[in-house]
């Protein structure tokens, strides 16, 4: 579903109030909510490429965990292996005709059947954002994500998975684990939410992105 289509807006106010009349202290059900709400969004595009986001967020979720916890010498292969099964949907969505069209213009008569599939929504941002907190997590400059539910919020939040940016899991990831305590004194950003910015904060992404189309 495009943030600028009338069934979004229509969608949106009601979403919100639902999010708002959810208790603070009920901030496992408020993450798993936003979690439904983004995949309900991505899955208006086409459904089955929600499978997609669904590998990315599972493979790098217990991949970190994987590279986290293992030996110097097996962190490397383990990283190159993750990385391929990770860049894989998009190298075969979005580069393989370049690719077989590179390849038959090298070597004459070698050609791979091409695809007319449509290039999946989101697939470059929520790639290079599930990627980028794997390296982090490989490179030590933050620690693997325990919860499943905060992990899975930050790779799927909708707008921000149709129309980025980007986000650093050293940023967002806590401002997540933040909905639900009641704090009140962080400001919304491509990279912050909280119980009071959250919802608003999806707003003002979409404003922001109407207004540069406009």
């Amino acid at each position: 579903m495009s943030i600028l289509s009338f069934k979004f807006w229509v969608l949106f106010p009601i979403l919100f109030l639902f999010y708002w009349l959810l208790p603070k202290r009920w901030a496992v059900v408020r993450r798993v909510f936003l979690i439904l709400v983004s995949y309900a969004m991505y899955m208006s595009f086409k459904p089955a490429y929600a499978l997609i986001l669904i590998g990315v967020t599972v493979i790098t979720y217990f991949g970190a965990l994987l590279v986290g916890g293992a030996v110097v010498r097996r962190r490397g292969l383990l990283i190159w292996s993750l990385s391929l099964l990770v860049l894989l949907p998009l190298i075969v969505f979005k580069y393989w005709n370049f690719l077989n069209g590179s390849l038959s213009d090298v070597f004459a008569g070698i050609s791979l059947p091409g695809l007319n599939w449509a290039i999946p929504v989101g697939i470059s941002f929520f790639t290079f954002q599930a990627l980028g907190y794997l390296l982090d997590v490989y490179y030590r400059r933050i620690e693997p994500e325990t919860s499943f539910v905060n992990y899975t919020l930050f790779v799927c939040f909708f707008p921000q998975i149709a129309s980025g940016p980007i986000s650093k899991a050293s940023e967002m990831l806590p401002q997540i684990a933040k909905i639900g305590t009641g704090s009140s004194d962080i400001s919304w950003s491509p990279h912050q939410m909280s119980d009071n910015k959250i919802v608003t904060g999806g707003a003002n992404s979409c404003f922001g992105d109407c207004s540069s189309n406009w």
